[in-house]
């Protein structure tokens, strides 16, 4: 488990393409029964973050926080409290190690203080997170997806990468599924492989 996360609560993943579909897999063999995943990226989501910035932000925070006040507000008030945001940080010297207390930041000046921010520190997950083989396991075969032709990275069949019973098979993920249109039959070009 994450410092400060809970089971109970809807875990709100972001969008990461291809790995959504393995780390929402994590996640449930962790014991989360509720996730979801942030809405896709769209103008009006950029539009809504950076009318919370001052311009000199990067671009991926301006979506980010646009994803997440989006996602806040067609939420019922009363499930709002429900809500823990996963927004992973490093311990560089990058920006992206800040947006975690940016976000908290506007979400309690805009009167979302109920809701939690899940930030862990990437540098650490080896030896903080649940079952980090798993995790790694999750992580690696979203990489193996994205290295494979474009034309066939329909994720469903590449859930054969991970090793039988490690990863729960199920629904393939909004973001996965944003990612696989117009895909092939790739189900044999990936039998050799098996993570140790």
């Amino acid at each position: 488990m994450f410092y400060g996360s809970h089971k109970n609560k809807t875990l709100v993943l972001p969008d990461l393409g291809h790995h959504t579909w393995y780390l929402e897999n994590y996640f449930t063999q962790c014991g989360y029964t509720k996730m979801r995943v942030l809405p896709e990226y769209s103008r009006e989501i950029l539009m809504k973050g950076r009318a919370e910035t001052n311009s000199k932000e990067y671009l991926p925070f301006a979506v980010l926080l646009g994803q997440i006040l989006t996602l806040l507000e067609k939420t019922p008030e009363e499930e709002q409290q429900d809500l823990q945001f996963l927004i992973p940080f490093n311990e560089g010297a990058d920006a992206d190690g800040q947006y975690a207390r940016a976000v908290r930041t506007v979400l309690d000046r805009k009167g979302y203080g109920e809701v939690d921010i899940i930030a862990p520190v990437l540098e650490t997950l080896p030896i903080t997170a649940e079952n980090p083989d798993l995790l790694m396991q999750a992580l690696v075969c979203g990489d193996i997806l994205y290295s494979a032709d474009p034309r066939s990275r329909e994720d469903r069949h590449y859930r054969s990468l991970l090793p039988e019973g490690s990863l729960m098979s199920g629904k393939t993920s909004a973001a996965g599924r944003r990612k696989s249109a117009r895909m092939t039959d790739m189900t044999r070009h990936w039998d050799w492989w098996e993570p140790r």
